[in-house]
């Protein structure tokens, strides 16, 4: 009786996990995807024309990436254990706050245009290989 109600709340606490994550990719990227267009120059854009809202949608899916590659891998993985939880949840606050200040220049940090590129794609490959980690838990 004890490891059938030990297995609905271990579901239980799994789902809330996997909520919680998606809640967090979400606020990284949003935060992320606003400081990246406040340092586009969008002077010529017109934002009066007709389909422009997915425009601005395709100029802001490059850090957004990173953020729907990691949150599609962790809903996939996540885990039941919360410190697990928390220290992915850890990896995530940082490289987004990284990546911001990587963005507006902070701390002596400059990025041109290809290697902004290269940091998105290494900023996937971190959250991806994070979650990977951390979530892998042996459910003997």
């Amino acid at each position: 009786m004890d490891a059938k109600l030990d297995a609905v709340k271990q579901q239980d606490r799994r789902k809330f996990n996997r909520k919680l994550v998606l809640f967090f990719h979400v606020l990284a990227a949003f935060f992320t995807a606003v400081i990246y267009l406040s340092q586009i120059n969008l002077a010529r854009f017109q934002y009066w024309r007709r389909g422009s809202s997915l425009n601005v949608l395709l100029i802001a899916a490059p850090p957004l990436l990173p953020y729907i590659i990691s949150a599609v891998h962790s809903w996939r993985t996540a885990t039941y254990d919360r410190l697990r939880v928390s220290l992915f949840l850890l990896v995530l606050i940082l490289g987004a706050f990284g990546v911001g200040c990587a963005l507006v220049g902070a701390l002596g940090l400059t990025v041109d245009s290809s290697t902004l590129l290269w940091t998105f794609a290494i900023q996937a490959a971190a959250y991806f290989f994070a979650a990977e980690f951390l979530f892998d838990v042996d459910d003997d």
